[in-house]
């Protein structure tokens, strides 16, 4: 749910969506996709009805058994999307024991006082407890009572325990957004912060100005920090965070100006007291909201960090003159970074799309993965499959596997804002919504016309979660190159 505008965002809410026709699909072998399947790659749906709509997958594995995994996501309950006003909002995670194979959706995860519960995102910590932090709200407005909240389980996402209050604004006050928190854990077992858990959350003001705030666990997740601002910016910003082995925090964003985008990152060596000036890994050369007959491509930037220390950082940019997803890396804290390498591996500037990427690390053995739509198939540059990149030799150069094969139609559903990923002991778990058949509302209700028309687009169709599944460690190799390199 990430906002692209405070203001834009809550006009939104009661705008008129309208559904595109129908595309009729190229079969596999029209796609003509020349790329290898995964070690193990299979893909699996998560249970569902026919009229489901959900969006914004996490992936998180138990670093004790990658047999077990995590997803979460949240679902409109309803004919309409869930930008509009009384829409309901739930925000469930499923859970598999056995690698993937079998899923269950777990009960009593959505916020039971709240209208809306989204934002999802799902992580384990070094004792296999997992942990649930999501934004819950009565409705989409300036004003409106919402919050930061938290679930943890002791059984793997089975079940899930009390609500943990992080931080709520009871509404009715000046006009701020507590967006889209980011949930990180320090699972490294040599860092002097070992076992603390962060939520990291942008608070959004009317004008784009943002503060970043932080609240930290130090007990397993049972009782939190007072929130505090740990950076203040004059622009909107999209943001993830990843610990490093020393239990230094790092935070990515892109600070989004009328006239270009910058991806910065800033970090933290006192499990967050602190924060150092920002610094730019690159310059976007285009406004990443914004590719042809893809709603809602929002590339937020991501950064993960390797057992070594190195530092991964991915975005999406179009300076080839289509959109791509690029790397860079850093080994010495994020104070430099190597010149940027194209992630998907198809021919540059071909007019062929790779839009919503996520990165993972395994820190078993410093296999860097990408995940993303991939429209390189399609001669119409419309209907992407899901690739699934992989690098071993330190983000110098990705090898791209077909995770799928068969197109979908990102004008027929709404797939939200991100996508999930995780890897660990070779095992390598993605988590993305793709369209499927299903009933479409008959009327839409009543409704103001949004100024902005990146909101119009919105589809309305029905949506399935695809989780897919591979296993590298046959040919796992470990990662060359130094930190540095």
């Amino acid at each position: 749910m990430l906002a692209r505008s405070f203001i834009s965002r809550s006009l939104a809410a009661g705008g008129i969506l309208s559904v595109l026709g129908t595309t009729v699909l190229p079969t596999a072998g029209q796609q003509a996709v020349s790329l290898p399947r995964p070690p193990g790659g299979r893909v699996v749906t998560l249970p569902r009805s026919p009229a489901d709509k959900p969006q914004e997958t996490a992936v998180a594995v138990n670093p004790r058994d990658p047999r077990q995994v995590v997803v979460s996501f949240h679902q409109a309950v309803g004919a309409r999307t869930d930008h509009h006003f009384g829409m309901s909002v739930e925000a469930h995670v499923a859970w598999s024991a056995d690698g993937g194979t079998s899923w269950a959706i777990a009960p009593g995860t959505t916020h039971p006082k709240h209208l809306r519960t989204l934002d999802a995102t799902v992580a384990f910590d070094l004792h296999g407890h997992a942990f649930l932090s999501f934004l819950a709200m009565d409705s989409i407005s300036a004003t409106t009572r919402h919050g930061q909240y938290l679930r943890s389980s002791l059984v793997g996402g089975r079940t899930w325990g009390p609500l943990i209050t992080l931080m709520e604004r009871p509404g009715k006050q000046e006009p701020v957004l507590e967006h889209f928190p980011n949930l990180v854990v320090d699972n490294h077992a040599a860092s002097r912060y070992a076992g603390n858990l962060y939520v990291i959350w942008d608070r959004q003001f009317a004008g784009d100005k943002t503060d970043m705030m932080l609240t930290r666990s130090v007990d397993d997740g049972k009782s939190w920090s007072p929130p505090k601002v740990i950076t203040k910016h004059d622009t909107r910003i999209a943001h993830t965070a990843a610990v490093g082995p020393d239990g230094t925090i790092y935070l990515i964003f892109m600070t989004m100006f009328a006239s270009g985008v910058d991806v910065m990152r800033e970090a933290s060596r006192d499990a967050g007291e602190t924060f150092d000036p920002p610094r730019r890994v690159s310059t976007l050369t285009s406004n990443p909201e914004r590719v042809a007959e893809f709603p809602r491509v929002v590339e937020i930037p991501n950064i993960a960090v390797d057992a070594q220390g190195r530092l991964f950082a991915v975005w999406g940019d179009s300076r080839n003159g289509d959109a791509d997803v690029f790397s860079s890396t850093s080994g010495d804290g994020g104070r430099t970074w190597t010149s940027p390498v194209r992630v998907n591996d198809d021919i540059s500037s071909n007019g062929k799309d790779q839009v919503l990427h996520w990165l993972a690390v395994d820190h078993t053995d410093g296999a860097a993965y990408v995940l993303f739509y991939d429209r390189r198939g399609d001669p119409k540059n419309l209907l992407p499959t899901m690739t699934l990149a992989r690098s071993i030799d330190g983000g110098k150069s990705f090898v791209n596997y077909a995770w799928t094969v068969t197109p979908s139609d990102p004008n027929q559903a709404n797939l939200g804002d991100y996508i999930g990923l995780a890897a660990a002991g070779g095992r390598v778990y993605g988590a993305w919504p793709e369209n499927v058949p299903g009933p479409m509302p008959a009327k839409l209700p009543p409704s103001v016309a949004p100024s902005d028309t990146y909101y119009v687009k919105w589809p309305l169709g029905t949506s399935a979660i695809r989780v897919g599944i591979a296993d590298f460690r046959a040919s796992a190799t470990r990662s060359s190159g130094s930190p540095g390199q």
